[in-house]
């Protein structure tokens, strides 16, 4: 009789209850695995009594041994007729008179990875025999140990347990009585396992006699796990009761254990701060929470969508359709800004952040539907005398671009100025992060001292509270600290840093506001602006999008027009919002509003079609007043020209250079 345990873990143990019996309200008794229940549910009788002449049961139901049509439900019928519980079918004892619940059993299957097996067979007059499978799958190996192993019988003619498995040849270990103490009883094999046990069957003179001692059982107990064959190495690491990878790969950052436990207890630097993944996840909840019904964030779309990237707060690789919608206004806003730029010139610094953005989400910046966006960069930076313009040199080493000896000596001059401003540790942290990210290329040892004595400088401005001064000061250091790899420092209290920042956190996930918001996430992460020069884009796959919204403005990318746009608010002009852009020979005065809508959220409007014509009921925020006779009418004066009133729709005026086209809230004269 066998009892098995499969299961995850070596712990295991169950005995055997019979499974002949319905459930019911009252308590029914567990057997012993060599014991049938009777149909009292409260007697066990050992199986070897069951059809032996006595009645052992109350009812006598052991004795109803007599050849039957059929059997009761959860019964085998034997070939002679007689009933025995269907948990005698191939338990390796025969119960049947004729022994007939033994024939034709197949090895028994087990194919969990781990087991407890433990086996108790009444060895009287009767053959018994029982086999068991372990399979073995390939780059896998098994681990049996036998124990408590007892025989009734006296000779290995008798009764026999052996583990058989095939390798170069069939290979086999046998245990019989008298000399199964001495052999090993732990046993590796590296492919499929059976475990055959037999008694052959004698003639007892006197048979009751031991009947009710254990010395009439044979029993073992077994317990296996089939495991990888990296475990039989020493140096390996467990991952499991049942798999293993090579110590190497123990806290190097991978997963590499399917329950990363490889990866447990290895946390370093910041994620060694108690807390720091539920802050930066209320961060990321908090940011993604201030998405407009565009799916943007207004004048901080690039920053939102960097600071997302570096926090795990979103991949943008082409899987995600919110991140998509994202993408597709960062790329309407840029854009926008492009076609504005001859009016409302794009500054080195708004560039810089823009290109950074455009890195985050795999988009070549040197390409921008058209527009090299490096190239631009690069010549306002040849004109610009600001020395302040750090970021785009951080920039263009995220894209890989080669600064030159001259940028770095500008980097080396910030990091060595003696300047007194309150706000200069700020701009030497945004310096030190463009030298870091060049010190990842060939001039690392030229650069190596110049990094050292920045940070030494940096690491000296750290307060009691663990800050270095405001909360975006601290969040801009301890980034220039992770981007040089001195975070760990011992003159340096990051974690006293890292409590610092997250001090700051409300209840709703910000840091106090955006900016604060944008600038600590990444650190949460362990990551600071220089590592956008290190995302792989190899492996980024893009959805075919049915549709692109920035479609309309690329194919404006094209022969320009200057038009100028105005708002007039009131009959005498109380307020009055001017803006300047760049359109396309062939759009129209709704195209500009469309645009300038994107631009500057004072621009939006709402809009209907009313039989066919397209009616601008609200702009500014101000809806029309039907009551007060005040509403958005369209002025529009050609160049050379006097202004006026048309009322055909915005889609139906179509705009030419130096337009001067007016929406003016105003109370309308009727006809």
């Amino acid at each position: 009789v066998i009892s098995v345990t499969e299961s995850v873990s070596d712990e295991g143990e169950s005995w055997y209850t019979s499974p002949g019996q319905t459930s019911s309200e009252d308590y029914v008794t567990e057997c012993d695995v060599n014991q049938f229940l009777c149909n009292d549910r409260q007697t066990c009788i050992y199986k070897y009594k069951w059809c032996d002449g006595n009645r052992d049961c109350p009812n006598q139901d052991d004795e109803y041994c007599a050849q039957q049509s059929e059997c009761q439900f959860e019964f085998f019928r034997c070939d002679d007729g007689s009933c025995i519980p269907e948990s005698g079918r191939c338990d390796g004892y025969p119960s049947c008179p004729d022994g007939s619940d033994e024939f034709d059993c197949d090895c028994e299957e087990m194919n969990s990875d781990t087991g407890k097996i433990i086996y108790s067979v009444y060895s009287g007059t009767k053959r018994t025999s029982k086999c068991l499978r372990i399979a073995v799958p390939e780059s896998k190996y098994l681990s049996l140990n036998i124990a408590n192993l007892k025989f009734a019988k006296t000779s290995c003619d008798e009764a026999t347990l052996s583990v058989t498995w095939e390798a170069l040849k069939s290979e086999s270990v046998t245990f019989c009585p008298g000399n199964h103490t001495s052999i090993k009883k732990l046993i590796n094999t590296f492919s499929d396992t059976e475990v055959k046990h037999r008694t052959i069957s004698t003639r007892r003179t006197h048979p009751w006699i031991g009947r009710s001692s254990g010395k009439s059982f044979d029993s073992f107990t077994i317990t296996y796990v089939v495991e990888d064959l990296l475990c039989m190495k020493p140096d390996s690491f467990k991952c499991s009761s049942t798999s293993c990878v090579s110590m190497d790969k123990k806290c190097d950052g991978v997963r590499n254990c399917y329950n990363g436990k490889d990866e447990v207890g290895c946390e370093r630097g910041v994620f060694a701060v108690p807390g720091v993944n539920i802050s930066r996840n209320l961060g990321v909840n908090w940011l993604k929470n201030q998405r407009n019904a565009a799916w943007g964030w207004r004048e901080n779309t690039h920053r939102a969508i960097i600071a997302l990237y570096l926090a795990k707060g979103a991949n943008f690789n082409g899987t995600n359709l919110d991140e998509d919608l994202m993408e597709k206004q960062l790329e309407l806003q840029m854009s926008t800004a492009i076609l504005r730029n001859e009016t409302d010139l794009i500054t080195p610094t708004q560039l810089a952040m823009y290109i950074n953005a455009l890195l985050a989400i795999c988009h070549d910046p040197r390409n921008f539907y058209g527009f090299n966006l490096i190239n631009d960069m690069k010549r306002q930076m040849e004109f610009s005398k600001n020395t302040t313009h750090l970021l785009p040199y951080l920039a263009l080493c995220n894209a890989k671009e080669i600064l030159t000896d001259l940028d770095v000596v500008k980097l080396v001059q910030v990091l060595e100025s003696p300047s007194n401003h309150s706000f200069f540790t700020d701009v030497q942290s945004v310096a030190l992060m463009g030298l870091a990210c060049i010190g990842n290329s060939s001039k690392t040892l030229e650069l190596k001292e110049n990094i050292t004595r920045a940070t030494e400088i940096l690491k000296k401005h750290q307060n009691e509270d663990g800050s270095f001064g405001n909360i975006y000061t601290t969040a801009l250091v301890i980034q220039a600290l992770l981007s040089s790899g001195h975070e760990e420092d011992t003159d340096l209290d990051l974690k006293a840093a890292i409590e610092f920042l997250k001090s700051q956190q409300s209840k709703d996930g910000s840091f106090g506001d955006f900016l604060a918001t944008y600038l600590i996430l990444p650190i949460l992460n362990s990551k600071s602006l220089s590592d956008i020069g290190k995302i792989n884009c190899t492996e980024n796959v893009k959805r075919v999008r049915d549709s692109n919204p920035v479609a309309d403005i690329e194919f404006k990318l094209g022969p320009k027009i200057s038009i100028k746009y105005y708002l007039y608010v009131g009959d005498k002009k109380d307020q009055i919002h001017p803006l300047f852009l760049r359109m396309s020979t062939n759009s129209s005065v709704l195209d500009m509003m469309r645009l300038a809508s994107e631009a500057d959220p004072k621009y939006k409007f709402q809009s209907q079609n009313i039989k066919g014509k397209l009616y601008i009921y609200e702009l500014f925020g101000i809806a029309n007043d039907p009551e007060d006779e005040k509403f958005w009418l369209l002025y529009v004066q050609s160049e050379n020209a006097s202004l006026q009133l048309t009322t055909k729709s915005p889609d139906e005026v179509f705009l030419k250079n130096n337009d001067k086209i007016i929406m003016w809230y105003k109370t309308a004269q009727i006809d």
